[in-house]
């Protein structure tokens, strides 16, 4: 043993800590708003909790079951595989139907996957601090929303599908009366664009095409301007293909009129004076500021492919969260007391360099806790107080193996490093388990249960550093250094 050595670990040991300290200083964010430096979880500060079930039935084609299509006649089977986009060519009736509902399980998981990525952007642009949205089942979602208070405002950015489209308005007045009484001619759509003139309110029937001359699908963004009046609107922006599309239909339909519609709902319909080129659209009909910013964060982050029903909302108060934050933080504490005073009494000096390690253990953790923006929870809590066992419990390891190796009237060196190397298959074993049992835990758990994960996977790793790296460190510092003959264990 070296003093390069103990200079180099004890380098080890002041950048780890320093990173731990620098994950915990507060962003300037953090600072103005008075946000703490960790997340808390739903069950620490209230919010909102809604499982939503996806609509798998309303997808085309998905409601047949292998009964029915053994049912088909070869020609509505060959129909069916086309819609499906099965090449059935050369392929028995058998193989053509194994291949549908293969397809129809495939287009399932991957429009539910679609929906969660797509809820995952709007959270995002809503600007939620480490929500937490996963998939339960195979047609479930879960979505917590720590901090936040309007249901009615997370249900709108959740669960509006937000289908955009252009549809060219037409102009027949005699379709237009044919179809307000019932007579709806093939390939067009009756509805009705409310809106405010002179301060009355007045209710228009526009027949549609049903064919949507341009839609959402090339839209790239989406923001709140304002328009005559100073009235907000949308305002949009569309890419190449987009604009190429929007640029043709405004072109050949100079002087006619195009509603915009969002959700089966015409929001208006104004006469297109000349070809637009540049890709812009504008949204009016009497949007809030409120109103305004939310459909431009739900029309950025895309439209749902299917629609979604929810199926459960619950909103958690935050005087239930303030009262576990009380409870969890005085159970750890209370029990960190504990341990600290058996460290102190049943090993003398020996354990207060564990109780200096272990105090360091929960800085390393907090602060990588911090550091990756990850969410505490009430259980999260509880591992917290595991991980000061688990490394009182490697620390009670290594000193027991020291007295037993002092008992053999070895020098305080050779004890030592005797009492480490024995000790350390016993660490490891339990705690690379106990670090498995975690990951599958965070793979399969839910909500608060992987925030126990994850507290716990730190805390681990950060308690083998401790044990194994900084109490060693400040025994051989003593043993080479300060040239002790005498160890207090």
């Amino acid at each position: 043993m070296n003093k390069r050595s103990l200079f180099y670990r004890l380098v080890l040991v002041i950048i780890v800590a320093g990173l731990a300290l620098w994950g915990l200083y507060p962003s300037k964010e953090q600072i103005i708003s008075m946000k703490p430096a960790i997340n808390r979880g739903l069950d620490l500060q209230g919010g909102i909790l809604m499982v939503l079930g996806a609509k798998l039935d309303e997808i085309p084609l998905m409601n047949m079951t292998e009964d029915g299509l053994k049912a088909k006649t070869a020609e509505e089977l060959k129909s069916i595989s086309d819609q499906m986009q099965v090449d059935d060519r050369n392929k028995s009736k058998g193989k053509i139907i194994q291949e549908i509902l293969q397809l129809q399980k495939d287009r399932k998981k991957e429009s539910v996957d679609r929906v969660l990525e797509i809820i995952k952007n709007r959270i995002d642009e809503f600007g939620v601090t480490e929500p937490q949205i996963q998939k339960q089942g195979t047609d479930q979602i879960v979505v917590q929303l720590p901090g936040v208070v309007d249901t009615e405002q997370a249900l709108e950015i959740v669960s509006r599908v937000a289908h955009l489209e252009f549809k060219l308005v037409e102009a027949d007045a005699n379709k237009i009366e044919r179809a307000k009484k019932g007579e709806v001619p093939s390939g067009y759509e009756l509805k009705y664009l409310t809106d405010n003139v002179g301060g009355k309110e007045r209710t228009e029937p526009l027949l549609l095409h049903k064919e949507a001359s341009v839609t959402g699908e090339h839209l790239t963004n989406a923001f709140v301007g304002y328009g005559e009046l100073g009235k907000p609107e949308v305002r949009l922006q569309f890419n190449k293909i987009g604009a190429r599309i929007f640029s043709r239909v405004t072109e050949e339909h100079i002087n006619e009129r195009m509603a915009i519609v969002l959700d089966g709902k015409v929001h208006s319909a104004p006469v297109i004076k000349s070809k637009i080129p540049d890709g812009n659209a504008v949204i009016s009909g009497g949007f809030t500021i409120e109103e305004a910013s939310t459909l431009t964060s739900i029309l950025r982050a895309g439209a749902l492919p299917i629609p979604i029903e929810v199926l459960s909302i619950m909103k958690v108060g935050p005087t239930l969260g303030e009262d576990s934050i009380r409870q969890g933080v005085r159970a750890a504490i209370v029990g960190s007391i504990l341990v600290v005073l058996f460290m102190a009494i049943y090993y003398a000096f020996s354990g207060m360099v564990a109780n200096f390690a272990i105090a360091l253990c929960m800085l390393l953790v907090m602060g990588a806790l911090a550091g990756f923006r990850a969410t505490l929870t009430l259980p999260g809590i509880g591992g917290l107080a595991l991980t000061v066992g688990m490394g009182v419990d490697a620390n009670v390891l290594i000193f027991e193996r020291i007295r037993e190796e002092l008992d053999k009237n070895k020098t305080i060196r050779a004890a030592v490093d005797a009492g480490y190397h024995r000790a350390l298959p016993a660490i490891a074993d339990s705690n690379i388990t106990t670090l498995i049992a975690a990951i599958v835990l965070f793979y399969f758990g839910t909500g608060p249960i992987k925030g126990f994960a994850v507290v716990l996977s730190i805390g681990i790793l950060a308690s083998m550093f401790t044990a194994l790296i900084v109490t060693k460190l400040i025994f051989d510092y003593l043993i080479h250094v300060r040239k002790i003959e005498k160890l207090s264990i």
